[in-house]
Parts: C-alpha cells; sequence; structure tokens
C-alpha cells in the first residue's frame, strides 16, 4: 500500500479465523439484545419470523441488499475519510477484495489514529440509527440486515479493541494488505 519508514512500523494484525469468530460472537450478542429489545416493544416475534421466510424463499433479494449495504458502509467510509481524516478522493484506494468477495476503500498512506478510529466507530453508531429506525417502523427486515451488519463490521470492532492501547500516543495508521488488521507508525510529523 505504501512504503512509509518500515524502521518503525508496528504490525496488529489477527487471523482471519480469529475475525469470524469474534464477528460471530458480537453478532450472536446482538441478535439477542435486539429481540429482547424488540419483543419488550411488539410483544412478538411474529414479524421476524414472516422476514426469515422471506429471506428463505428470496435469498438472491436478501444477497442483493446485504451487498448494497456494505457497499453503502465503504461509502460512508471513504467520506468520513474526505471529512474526518482530511484524505482527498483521489488519495483513497477503493478495491475489491477476491478472497473475501468483499469491497474496500482505505486511504493510499497513513493516517492519524484518533482519525482511524473515529472511521472504525461513526459507521457502526450508523448501524445503531438504522436498528433504532427500523425498530420504529417495525422494519424487521432492515433489523436482520443490521445483523449481517455488524457481522461485518467485528473484523472493526477488533481492530479496535486491539489499538486500544495505542490511542493515545501519536501514530499513524494504514490498513496491513496482508492480513486483517493495521500498520501503527511512529508519526514523525506531529499531526
Amino acid at each position: 500500500m505504501n512504503n512509509f519508514n518500515e524502521n518503525y512500523k508496528t504490525s496488529i494484525t489477527f487471523h482471519y479465523d480469529t475475525g469470524i469468530i469474534f464477528s460471530l460472537i458480537i453478532t450472536l450478542v446482538y441478535v439477542l439484545l435486539s429481540l429482547f429489545i424488540y419483543l419488550l416493544f411488539f410483544k412478538t416475534l411474529h414479524s421476524f419470523i414472516k422476514s426469515i421466510s422471506y429471506i428463505i424463499e428470496n435469498p438472491v433479494i436478501f444477497i442483493l441488499f446485504v451487498y448494497v449495504g456494505i457497499i453503502c458502509q465503504e461509502f460512508v467510509k471513504s467520506l468520513l475519510l474526505r471529512i474526518v481524516a482530511n484524505v482527498k478522493f483521489k488519495e483513497q484506494k477503493i478495491g475489491f477484495n477476491v478472497n473475501s468477495l468483499m469491497p474496500y476503500v482505505e486511504s493510499k498512506y497513513p493516517i492519524n489514529i484518533m482519525a482511524y478510529f473515529s472511521l472504525l466507530v461513526l459507521p457502526n453508531i450508523l448501524i445503531l440509527v438504522i436498528f433504532i429506525l427500523a425498530l420504529i417502523l417495525n422494519n424487521t427486515l432492515l433489523i436482520i440486515l443490521t445483523y449481517v451488519w455488524v457481522f461485518f463490521s467485528g473484523y472493526d470492532i477488533l481492530t479496535l479493541m486491539k489499538l486500544k492501547k495505542y490511542w493515545k500516543k501519536n501514530y499513524l495508521v494504514s490498513e496491513n494488505s496482508s492480513m486483517p488488521g493495521v500498520n501503527l507508525y511512529e508519526n514523525p510529523f506531529n499531526i
């Protein structure tokens, strides 16, 4: 991705399996919590069962919605790179990972760690807002879609947890191109 000084690089990575297991646990907790909240409001899971049967009957439409949601998440990340980290659109790398079958957006250059923190947290807040909106509208299909989005954000949450001890320090961050996680660089510019 970049050739920032390798002498000052620290890689914070994890295996794909670890990311998947963590994402499953986070998603399971989120599903159970959301079902509890849903039951508090509506006293029945009839709409959920109806939405699940719709998904089973129309898996292509559901997969399409999932990918549209993921593309929207990456679009939000691109906008946040521009707004929060001041990374121009031409300085962003937009692509598609063939191994994971997922689109991605990242900065071509390392960015400040606090800006990176915001890039990982704000989309998850957006998922929470979508969940609340879906709850208000009693749209169970949208609630179920947030489950999928939470699963995919599990890697970001795990990365946040691994970066916890570096947050207050002056580091620059770039995505790791070979494994899930990031590369940290001591910030020589103090920005």
